[in-house]
């Protein structure tokens, strides 16, 4: 599901399953289409991403990194 060389610590999957979201050390965090096929984004967390969760929806992402803080997107 990832294109990095770095290590992938957060995984989440949309409710509706069109999405999936994938970050770690490299401070990025990529959503691809459910079929992993087409890359939609590349988020720049700015710090290590250890925890991410679609809101309720599927078009909201919740990102919490190695600064203790949470961002939605």
């Amino acid at each position: 599901v990832t294109d990095s060389k770095e290590s992938l610590w957060a995984v989440a999957v949309s409710s509706d399953g069109a999405r999936i979201a994938a970050g770690g050390a490299d401070k990025k965090v990529r959503v691809y289409a459910n079929d992993g096929a087409k890359l939609e984004a590349v988020l720049d967390a700015g710090t290590p991403v250890t925890a991410l969760a679609f809101l309720p929806g599927g078009t909201k992402l919740l990102v919490a990194g190695g600064d203790r803080a949470a961002k939605v997107w």
